[in-house]
């Protein structure tokens, strides 16, 4: 299984999951797919931490993954052409995502912690399972 769909499996909701890992996996359809990353992308909220407002700044979200252990580089998923599918140190991509309104999804552990952002302010949210 690749980082993309352990994640996908790990914090979607498992109604949607399928959807998700085949879109993502398909040249034709993951455009659309990434689209969907928008707004609220069928999140799992049992695994959906929002960002408080006040850490809701690059450094702030930085700080609140590499607390939970994430390593210094990441692969991302993202509306934004330049970004998606690759991999960047990980303070790089959170600049790159925070405040920057397109559906993005940094992808730190595989399946364990990764980070999403919405096109909608306070649309951030921490993806943890233990």
């Amino acid at each position: 299984m690749d980082e993309e769909e352990a994640t996908i499996r790990a914090f979607m909701r498992p109604d949607r999951r399928e959807r998700w890992v085949s879109g993502l996996a398909s040249p034709k359809r993951r455009r659309k797919t990434v689209a969907g990353l928008a707004h609220s992308p069928d999140l799992d909220p049992r695994f959906a931490h929002r960002v408080s407002p006040a850490t809701q700044t690059a450094d702030g979200i930085l700080s609140a993954l590499l607390t939970r252990k994430a390593p210094t580089s990441c692969r991302v998923i993202s509306e934004d052409l330049d970004l998606d599918g690759t991999e960047l140190p990980l303070d790089q991509a959170v600049t790159r995502i925070v405040g920057y309104t397109f559906g993005s999804l940094i992808i730190c552990r595989p399946g364990r912690l990764a980070y999403y952002e919405g096109e909608e302010q306070g649309e951030r949210y921490i993806l943890e399972r233990s």
